[in-house]
């Protein structure tokens, strides 16, 4: 990369936007169920390629996308299921689980076309998709203001 280029610069808010929606909207229809809108598509800031989001770089913005539903008896199909499908995209997969004799499975991801997204599959709490986009190049206030309402 190139000295003073950020990471986010190459990626437009709306291709950012598209590409968080459409890894959590496949990743709920490879498990499959009774999907709902908990959040987003919904604009957020990034930090700089630094970290400090100062003038020169000022960071951009990222979209947040998240889907819940009920969980199911044996949420650890639909968790390889999902790992598989994040490799498939450049996403590097790492799992965790939580405690307990009826542990909640999780398995995070980072890279490909998002910054970060996680799946968390309970058979008490359910299933849940929380999707961060790339930083885009982008104006968090003008981008709000000119941006229509969110829809799924």
């Amino acid at each position: 990369m190139e000295s003073g280029t950020s990471p986010h610069r190459a990626v437009s808010s709306d291709d950012a936007k598209q590409s968080i929606t459409d890894a959590v909207d496949r990743t709920a229809a490879i498990v499959d169920g009774d999907w709902k809108v908990l959040s987003g598509p919904r604009l957020g800031l990034c930090k700089g390629s630094d970290g400090s989001g100062d003038a020169e770089d000022p960071g951009g913005v990222t979209w947040v996308y998240v889907e819940q539903r009920p969980g199911a008896d044996d949420p650890r199909d639909d968790l390889r299921k999902v790992e598989s499908f994040w490799q498939s995209l450049g996403i590097t997969t790492k799992r965790y689980r939580s405690g307990g004799d009826d542990p909640d499975l999780r398995v995070s991801g980072r890279g490909g076309p998002v910054t970060s997204i996680d799946f968390l599959a309970s058979t008490e709490g359910g299933y849940s998709i929380d999707g961060e986009s790339a930083c885009a190049d982008g104006d968090l206030d003008e981008l709000a203001t000119s941006s229509p309402s969110p829809t799924p």
